[in-house]
């Protein structure tokens, strides 16, 4: 049994024995996962303080392999008999003390997760909305970007009357770090202030084709068991490959005639057989829209290198739109992110990230906050840019997920609605 494994049977058997409806009260050595505050605030919304179980750090654990747990939560606790919409503006999270509560360093968070409902579910929950556009997750946090402040008068809709999830997992990617216990808590600001502009979450995801040689079977996971914010990428029933291949290439290598092929910054001058082909880390970056020959988690070699992958499907946008909070998610040594239309040759929005400098982690990973909105044209072809560099003598572990929150379309009629039942 993996520790991971075990670190969720903990938590599942423990969530039997205690409640997360409205507001759960004790001693800090008492507490359990769940929600411990609510704080009513200006608007008719409330800053919703939730807590993780405890985790004992007493060895290394790299990204997907700490401790973890997860509990759900009622989003509004007086919900009442007639349902209203509730936004959620933005979520700030922290590595605590696990008695006292008092603060941690977030070199320990791996990363947290604000979902749907898992037993609804996203058909579910944008039906009964009305039909908005939304996944499985609301909100992502990652090492370097451990708070989401959507810009003022927008929100992710959820109905006054429905549940979300919280996910937390911890990491330790340092040797000789003092043991420790700690918790993560996540502080959700929400309002229902009905002028809110609705927003939802595109998580765009980097991957590449695996080198051509025995991987190995492709998953050994069964993702409809998995809880959805349990993995650092999120699992959809969707087919998301790309028409043109994930590329690769080496930045501090001649590859190609730069005269012949249009210059090394062209994007499109990549001939895909030549460049796509890279070696797999772990079996979690096997996901099933992206087919069992590709994966979001793989190995970068020492230098410079840049993944170059066609997000075009993933964009599933209503129309015309645009996005008004972006920021990412980058490995240790990961440099940037880019989304580039590659249509026009423009770069549509760029996202940096800085490193600690004593030990290994991500210390920021940037963040992008529109008013008016970034157009993004879904006739267009994208493509997501990551560069890594590596300065090391061996192979380190990479992903790189751009999170892009697009706004509905204007005039959408958010509302819930009465779902018929099938009979």
């Amino acid at each position: 049994m993996s520790r991971r494994t075990a670190w969720l049977l903990t938590a599942f058997t423990v969530l039997a024995l205690v409640t997360s409806r409205g507001v759960l009260r004790a001693t800090p050595s008492d507490r359990l996962a769940g929600v411990y505050d609510r704080v009513t605030s200006a608007g008719g919304g409330e800053t919703i303080s939730m807590l993780s179980l405890a985790y004992r750090l007493d060895d290394v654990y790299m990204s997907m392999e700490g401790p973890c747990s997860y509990h759900a939560f009622d989003v509004k606790a007086d919900a009442s008999a007639d349902p209203e919409v509730v936004y959620l503006t933005g979520i700030d999270t922290n590595v605590v003390d696990w008695t006292t509560l008092a603060e941690d360093s977030n070199e320990f968070f791996c990363h947290a997760n604000l979902t749907l409902d898992s037993t609804r579910g996203p058909e579910a929950h944008n039906a009964a909305l009305g039909g908005t556009h939304s996944g499985w997750r609301a909100f992502t946090l990652v090492p370097g970007r451990w708070s989401i402040r959507l810009p003022q008068g927008f929100g992710v809709p959820m109905r006054s009357d429905e549940r979300a999830e919280f996910f937390t997992m911890s990491l330790n990617a340092n040797a000789g770090v003092p043991d420790r216990i700690v918790r993560i808590r996540g502080d959700l600001q929400t309002t229902t202030d009905a002028s809110t502009r609705p927003v939802f979450l595109r998580s765009l995801t980097g991957y590449q084709q695996f080198r051509g040689e025995d991987k190995g079977p492709a998953t050994v996971f069964d993702f409809a068991a998995m809880h959805a914010g349990e993995l650092c990428g999120a699992v959809c029933n969707e087919d998301l490959r790309a028409i043109v291949a994930s590329r690769f290439r080496d930045l501090d290598a001649v590859l190609f005639d730069s005269q012949l092929l249009g210059g090394l910054n062209d994007l499109r001058s990549f001939h895909p057989g030549a460049t796509c082909c890279v070696a797999n880390v772990s079996e979690l970056g096997v996901l099933p829209q992206f087919g069992a020959d590709n994966t979001i988690h793989w190995f970068v070699p020492p230098g410079r290198h840049e993944y170059i992958t066609d997000v075009t499907e993933q964009l599933k946008l209503p129309g015309v739109s645009t996005a008004h909070y972006v920021s990412g998610h980058l490995h240790p040594y990961g440099k940037s992110l880019r989304l580039i239309d590659a249509t026009t040759g423009e770069t549509v929005v760029s996202i940096t990230a800085r490193h600690r400098e004593d030990r290994l982690g991500v210390l920021e990973m940037s963040e992008v906050t529109s008013q008016a909105g970034i157009a993004v044209d879904p006739s267009h072809r994208y493509e997501l840019v990551a560069e890594y560099e590596n300065p090391t003598d061996a192979p380190i572990d990479a992903m790189a997920i751009l999170y892009t929150y697009f706004a509905e379309p204007e005039g959408t009629d958010i509302r819930p609605v009465e779902i018929a039942s099938a009979e």
